[in-house]
């Protein structure tokens, strides 16, 4: 029986099937023996290990004219190969015709890939923390300054104002913390004030009576000067 155009690896090299197809052809008998190939035949006993495997024979077995793709290493590098096992018209043995594509190079796109898709989840994470981060100091900083005025302020320091920097809730509070502040300030200017006056009518208070007191023992003395004097003027 004559195998062609599958008949030998110089058919394969004359027509570079290999380049055309785009994967390593191996066509060989059910009993192992190879036809033809594109690979190096003094590396095809290895390669036949990895193809010919006890569960793609079995699978073959039952695919019924359908192609089984199975993955396999050969020379430790990842590959696919693709079977389909074709029917003789003369009763001989069938034959297999595998293509074998070596998915090294997908797999190092796969392992860049999820490098990639890894670096962009830490990058993300990282973005996150560190806009959180800016977005927890720009509200907890005000607070802060918030809280550190008023204990100004309960400590009796009125002088003290919260600086208004944004124009939101945070802002809008530290205007009315501010302007409490400067009422206060108004309101203690305005006791003091009334506490001096008030020191002054006392004092003023304390002095007339001070003075009316001898005042009027002296006009006693006078009154009674006059009483007993009467006519003498000295």
């Amino acid at each position: 029986m004559e195998y062609l155009p599958l008949s030998s690896d110089e058919y394969f090299r004359t027509v570079n099937i290999r380049e055309v197809v785009g994967a390593d052809i191996i066509v060989y008998k059910h009993d192992g023996f190879v036809i033809a190939t594109t690979l190096d035949r003094s590396k095809l006993g290895t390669a036949m290990a990895a193809i010919r495997s006890p569960d793609v024979e079995e699978a073959l077995s039952r695919a019924d004219g359908i192609p089984v793709i199975r993955d396999i290493r050969y020379l430790n590098k990842p590959h696919k190969v693709i079977y389909h096992r074709l029917k003789t018209t003369d009763g001989g043995q069938e034959i297999t015709l595998s293509l074998m594509v070596s998915t090294g190079d997908i797999a190092l796109v796969k392992r860049k890939f999820r490098a990639i898709i890894g670096l962009v989840a830490i990058s993300g994470i990282l973005l996150v923390a560190v806009v959180g981060s800016l977005i927890a100091r720009s509200i907890t900083a005000p607070v802060k300054q918030l809280m550190k005025v008023t204990e100004q302020i309960a400590a009796g320091d009125l002088k003290a104002e919260a600086v208004v920097k944004t124009r939101d809730e945070i802002g809008a509070l530290a205007g009315s913390i501010n302007q409490m502040t400067r009422e206060l300030r108004t309101s203690r200017d305005k006791l003091v004030q009334s506490e001096k006056l008030a020191a002054v009518g006392q004092l003023a208070t304390g002095i007339a009576h001070e003075i009316r007191n001898p005042l009027t023992s002296a006009k006693m003395i006078v009154q009674l000067l006059k009483r007993r004097l009467k006519d003498d003027e000295t």
